[in-house]
């Protein structure tokens, strides 16, 4: 089967968008929930459990100040203490 230029960009123009669908079908069904699952288990697990202390990692986040004094950075040096 011979097909000419203009084929052959058309094929694979819809192999691009049908592995771009599959892509991100994949990215929906279980990248984004398996990765979801482990960031939030990495931050209970480095604020030890502590809702308080979790709570100003997020509000230090949503005021876009992580200065050097929050409570992330003081967690951080905790565990890179250990």
């Amino acid at each position: 089967m011979a097909f000419g230029y203009s084929g052959k960009w058309f094929f694979g123009f819809c192999g691009l968008l049908i592995i771009g669908a599959l892509g991100s079908g994949l990215w929906e069904v279980a990248f984004r929930p398996a990765l979801s699952f482990l960031a939030t288990g990495i931050v209970s697990w480095s604020t030890l459990g502590i809702q308080s202390l979790r709570d100003g990692i997020y509000a230090d986040i949503a005021r876009g100040s992580l200065v050097p004094d929050s409570k992330f950075n003081h967690v951080w040096h905790f565990l890179a203490s250990l």
